[in-house]
């Protein structure tokens, strides 16, 4: 880890440097670039706008489409679309395309992008690893931004801006310093965290020449200095989407493994050996009682092994199927007990799916522990209703109930449950009891556009 954060803190120093060193040196040896060169420059710096264009595009539809996208990651790319348009190569693009732009124009709005960039960067990482920066921070690093900018006009004149743009950088360098020490101290530093102060550390190498060449601190050309840096912040924003959709592919399958595993826990767990050893013994008992409550035994048991067996290969079935599942549940448990569990269906939203006997668990646990068999005014209900564009499933019983407190956590049934209402359906569920007064479970599913389906969702940064 120690090894990682030297090459990456080196990396970033060479990016911030290299451009600057590269130019004092041609500068020294009086260097000069021919027209060819220009002329290079100039159609790869057509394919530099038009990448940081589609860039651009891709965050912002992102960001529109995309759960867990930022906008922070928006104004970053546009801050570099918009920086780029005002450097020197683009300059000399738009040039010779007839297009012409005040070069002090160009200056100052080159800077004023590169502040923009950068208050977008502390923001993001301000929002991503929440370092709790207080406001006052905050605060000033606006108005040194806003100094800064007004100060490089005004000293603009006089071929003394760099000045301002030093004193900007040393200050937002030395906050991104501290603030990236917190985040690698905290074990917070990731692969977007590394990326993103790539390619901040590449805009500050790029307008650091620039600055140098507009006060004439350097004589040399700076056209494709600018140029490589942008290739560079593409290449990176490239590594970032092939990470992600590479990451997302392996949370895919992770995901699919994940929910196949919850699948076969819950097959074991609900085709128990002592389930089928006291179901066969009960359908015995009533065969020499009545051969048609026998039939009748022996087909909801067929049924109910049919269900579990077909739940391999399904996640997600019609709710007023599981309803069915359900229902023959019940009447087989009833051919156990003299008196019977009365069941209440209050459903007034059927139109949904849910994972593949994922119900039975908790009507399964009302059965065994509420009791409510054993009063005339006992009874287990099963509601659904729509409520803010998602649906509410209730099961609920007016039995013994319990303390919240004793819930087991290696109830595997339950945990199953939850997990896949999770995984599949982005649902939640909560769990209300109290001794003598019963037991409420209710399960929040989403709108349709939030719940997920068989792939994982896909995330972005």
């Amino acid at each position: 880890m120690k090894y990682k954060r030297g090459i990456a803190t080196a990396a970033g120093f060479f990016l911030i440097v290299t451009g600057t060193i590269v130019a004092l040196v041609c500068n020294a040896v009086h260097n000069r670039v021919s027209d060819l060169f220009i002329d290079i420059v100039s159609m790869l710096c057509m394919a530099a706008l038009a990448l940081l264009t589609l860039i651009v595009l891709i965050e912002i539809i992102a960001c529109i489409k995309l759960e867990g996208s930022t906008v922070h990651t928006v104004f970053i790319a546009l801050s570099l679309l918009f920086y780029y348009l005002c450097s020197t190569d683009t300059a000399a693009l738009f040039s010779s395309l007839g297009i012409s732009v005040h070069p002090s124009v160009s200056e100052i709005f080159s800077h004023v992008f590169v502040v923009c960039l950068i208050i977008s960067v502390l923001y993001f990482f301000n929002y991503l690893y929440k370092p709790k920066i207080t406001p006052p921070v905050l605060v000033m690093t606006v108005v040194v931004s806003a100094g800064s900018i007004i100060a490089f006009t005004a000293l603009q004149a006089r071929l003394l801006q760099y000045i301002p743009f030093f004193i900007f950088l040393a200050y937002s360098l030395t906050f991104l310093i501290v603030l990236g020490h917190w985040i690698m101290m905290n074990g917070k530093d990731d692969f977007t965290f590394y990326m993103t102060s790539f390619i901040t550390c590449s805009v500050c190498g790029a307008q650091i020449v620039y600055v140098l060449d507009k006060s004439e601190l350097i004589s040399v050309s700076t056209s494709g200095y600018s140029l490589i840096y942008m290739f560079i912040i593409v290449l990176v924003f490239m590594i970032i989407y092939f990470f992600f959709i590479i990451k997302t592919a392996v949370q895919a399958s992770e995901y699919k493994l994940q929910v196949n595993n919850l699948k076969s826990e819950i097959l074991r767990e609900q085709i128990k050996p002592h389930f089928i050893f006291n179901s066969l013994t009960t359908i015995k008992s009533l065969y020499h009682k009545d051969l048609d409550e026998g039939d009748h035994a022996i087909t909801l048991f067929s049924r109910h092994l049919r269900s579990n067996v077909e739940a391999a290969d399904t996640d997600l079935i019609p709710f007023e199927r599981e309803l069915d599942n359900i229902q023959n549940y019940i009447e087989l448990e009833n051919t156990k007990y003299d008196r019977k569990f009365n069941v209440i269906y209050n459903i007034d939203a059927a139109e949904f799916s849910v994972p593949v006997l994922s119900l039975q668990p908790f009507v399964e646990n009302a059965i065994k522990y509420s009791k409510v068999n054993l009063s005339d005014e006992g009874y287990i209900e099963i509601s659904s209703y729509e409520e803010n564009n998602g649906i509410i499933l209730e099961i609920c019983d007016n039995g013994v109930g319990f303390d919240e407190g004793d819930i087991k956590p290696n109830s595997c049934g339950i945990k199953n449950s939850v997990e896949r209402f999770k995984l599949l359906i982005n649902a939640t569920i909560d769990v209300a009891s109290r001794k003598g007064a019963g037991t409420k479970i209710t399960i929040h599913i989403p709108p349709p556009e939030k719940r997920q389906n068989d792939t994982a969702k896909k995330k972005k940064i």
